[in-house]
């Protein structure tokens, strides 16, 4: 029981990390909590959809559009559908998402 609820709750106090770090504009520290949040709260399709977010973001103001930050972003988003594929915001999400997808 402990190992099944325990690590999700950190991955939560982390999660709350991130958000306060963006909040302050501190990227080294949110890009932290966010892979820690990450790590602790794997079954949390909301801390996924997030880390997706942010490696997104990275890729779209990327001048030089590195491919490796879409993959990320892609990983992510589909551990979230994995974990929740009732969430419609979600599916929307990645469908947009992937019209942004580069040519290989």
């Amino acid at each position: 029981y402990f190992m099944v609820v325990y690590p999700p709750v950190v991955g939560f106090m982390f999660f709350n990390r991130y958000n306060k770090s963006m909040r302050n504009r501190d990227l080294k520290a949110a890009y932290q909590n966010l892979m820690l949040a990450n790590l602790f709260g794997y079954a949390v399709s909301s801390i996924h959809e997030t880390a997706g977010s942010f490696y997104e973001e990275i890729y779209l103001y990327d001048r030089d559009k590195n491919k490796k930050f879409f993959k990320l972003a892609e990983e992510q988003y589909l551990k979230a559908l994995r974990l929740n594929r009732l969430n419609s915001n979600l599916q929307n999400k990645i469908r947009e998402f992937y019209k942004e997808k580069p040519d290989d």
